[in-house]
């Protein structure tokens, strides 16, 4: 197993004002090893997790965004290199 380390997923915010503050929130909380960082001007974010390897971080981000019921204010951009959709994006 590798040793977990911090991992950077870069999200793309699809709200903005006081419905993404929730929702950033929201995330926040349920990634317990992770913390959620700003978004920047063009809407992008960093969250920082703990995990093992990019595609455990991937799929931790995208838990969490899931059960924090957050899945309409996030999604994982192509130029992250990700290519990673949520379920209810495919």
């Amino acid at each position: 197993m590798p040793d977990e380390s911090r991992q950077m997923v870069t999200l793309y915010t699809e709200r903005s004002g006081e419905s993404l503050a929730t929702a950033r929130s929201a995330l926040d909380a349920a990634l317990p090893t992770g913390r959620v960082g700003q978004p920047d001007d063009s809407g992008m974010l960093d969250v920082e997790v703990v995990a093992g390897s990019r595609e455990e971080a991937l799929a931790a981000v995208r838990d969490a965004i899931a059960s924090a019921g957050v899945d309409d204010h996030f999604t994982f951009p192509e130029t992250t290199g990700t290519h990673y959709r949520l379920e209810s994006e495919r």
